[in-house]
């Protein structure tokens, strides 16, 4: 990895706050999702309750830790792959994966698929008939896209125009891209891209998103495996969906309408809601799928961010807290979510729109370093403190009310040791 000038997997991050934030907006994002906390509510017994919450954990503490070791063998993987010589021995002690070899290898067969897909594409720069992967520096990267405007500018320029200038524009870009090709500090393993013949990167898409299911594919596992892996994607996504649904309509069916704006609207009406706000949820859904705001783990991040700044203070403040109001609990999740979604969609756009950003989505511009995808536990603290301090201001619960948090925390039935 680090020879084609990647981080070693073993390397800290730079950033220890966001990791730290990013890892806390997973932990009681998913404590604060909806679809799972209705699943208590499926078992007869609160031991069979407790029994689930514990296998649950069981689960999600594998997903959690298996996650980052599935995306190291993947890149492991890929560049093993463009690089045979990784293998067995020193990066570059064989040459590159060649063109000639993915149209000739069965083994390689899969590079094409998900070349047709757009989600892999790789060019030969330097016209050698070899893929070199490396991880291309940035002022590389930015020479070449400048040198790249440059010619196009002059190529579409009007055939009477004055190309003087346009030309000596070129020629300028070409010059800085030369310079960065020739100096070892913008290279790989201690040589400069020149020394070795690169003019870039030239494995120029892998979309994060193949990276699950291209994997077995990469690894040349059997077929059972690649459809094992299909399958149970579709799953957890068809499962995943029915319980946001569920959990989407019956709170705004029940919860919102006949719980708060018409308390007197039959199971009829009730029904009618739940299907509207379902059919609601899905095209909104389908929105977002069409229109990604990141890939499929950037976007969960989001969602558990969002979770964890609105559902999970109010519910653990519901349990731990008698003195926190309705009203409280409202302002705290309205808080936690606009502020969240407001810091998102800065960096992000608005509504997920492209282009509506008003601020560039890169570590340099992010508040104290913070990404969208770690600003969850911030917004969970605004909630509280918004909470707490409009409880404060308003009418403490009824006394049947508090008597219930009680009752929740002291099980019924449980009292004083007694000595035997």
């Amino acid at each position: 990895m680090t020879d084609l000038g990647f981080a070693a997997y073993t390397a800290d991050t730079t950033n220890m706050l966001n990791m730290f934030l990013i890892t806390m907006s997973l932990m009681i994002g998913t404590a604060g999702l909806p679809h799972v906390i209705i699943r208590f509510f499926t078992v007869p017994k609160v031991a069979d309750a407790r029994s689930s919450a514990g296998w649950a954990l069981v689960f999600i503490a594998l997903l959690y830790t298996v996650a980052p070791a599935v995306g190291s063998m993947a890149r492991l993987n890929i560049t093993t792959t463009f690089w045979p010589g990784a293998i067995d021995g020193e990066t570059f002690s064989k040459p590159a994966l060649s063109i000639a070899e993915i149209d000739s290898n069965p083994d390689l067969t899969w590079i094409r698929n998900w070349e047709k897909t757009g989600l892999l594409g790789f060019t030969d720069k330097n016209g050698d008939g070899l893929i070199q992967y490396f991880n291309e520096k940035k002022p590389v990267t930015d020479a070449a896209k400048a040198l790249g405007e440059a010619k196009k500018a002059l190529e579409e320029a009007a055939a009477d125009a004055d190309k003087v200038a346009l030309e000596a524009a070129a020629a300028e870009k070409q010059a800085a891209f030369d310079a960065a090709l020739a100096d070892p500090a913008k290279g790989i393993g201690g040589k400069s891209l020149a020394e070795q013949g690169l003019v870039g990167n030239e494995l120029t898409t892998v979309n994060n998103d193949i990276m699950v299911l291209a994997n077995p594919e990469i690894a040349a596992l059997p077929g059972w495996v690649i459809a094992l892996v299909a399958a149970g994607g579709l799953a957890a996504a068809l499962s995943t969906a029915a319980g946001l649904l569920l959990a989407i309509s019956s709170a705004i069916s029940h919860d919102l309408i006949k719980g708060a704006l018409k308390p007197e609207i039959s199971e009829k009406g009730e029904l009618l809601w739940a299907r509207i706000s379902m059919a609601a949820a899905i095209v909104l859904a389908t929105w977002l799928g069409l229109n990604p705001p990141g890939f499929a783990a950037q976007v969960v991040a989001l969602a558990f961010g969002l979770a964890a700044a609105t559902i999970f203070p109010v519910l653990m403040m519901g349990i731990f807290s008698t003195r926190v109001t309705k009203e409280g609990a409202i302002v705290g999740m309205l808080v936690g979510l606009i502020a969240t979604s407001v810091y998102i969609f800065l960096y992000l756009g608005w509504f997920f729109i492209p282009g509506t950003n008003m601020l560039p989505n890169t570590p340099d511009a992010h508040w104290l370093g913070i990404s969208p995808a770690g600003f969850g536990p911030v917004g969970a603290l605004l909630n509280v403190a918004a909470a707490y301090i409009v409880s404060a201001m308003t009418k403490a619960p009824p006394q049947d009310v508090q008597d219930l948090i009680q009752s929740i925390r002291v099980p019924k039935g449980a009292g004083k040791a007694q000595a035997h």
